[in-house]
């Protein structure tokens, strides 16, 4: 492994991007745990899929466990530096959605 360069790359608004690959961001995201919505009966799960990509699927309330659901892919555009799918203000925009739409809404951090 190489050495850590402090050596500045671009330095942008919202974040600093380093020679050596590394990006440091001014904006500190809140993060809150999957959960099952006490209102709307949504329940959230993390899912990894490599250790750079995870996703968060919200699962509606269903009472036929073999009825097929829509499947609707949400990218909260956060440019890698504002927000997180893990965010309280898109885990809560999307178990709305999820049991608005009575689709299983997936998220991908």
């Amino acid at each position: 492994m190489g050495s850590i360069s402090n050596e500045i790359a671009h330095e942008f608004r919202f974040f600093r991007a380093y020679k050596d690959g590394r990006i440091e961001t001014f904006y500190k995201t809140e993060k809150i745990p999957p959960s099952t919505d006490s209102i709307t009966g949504v329940q959230s799960k993390d899912v990894v899929i490599s250790p750079e990509v995870s996703t968060r699927i919200f699962l509606p309330k269903t009472h036929d466990p073999t009825q097929k659901l829509p499947i609707l892919f949400y990218i909260h555009g956060g440019g890698f530096c504002l927000e997180s799918a893990f965010s309280p203000i898109f885990h809560k925009h999307l178990t709305t959605l999820a049991y608005e739409s009575n689709a299983i809404a997936v998220s991908v951090e």
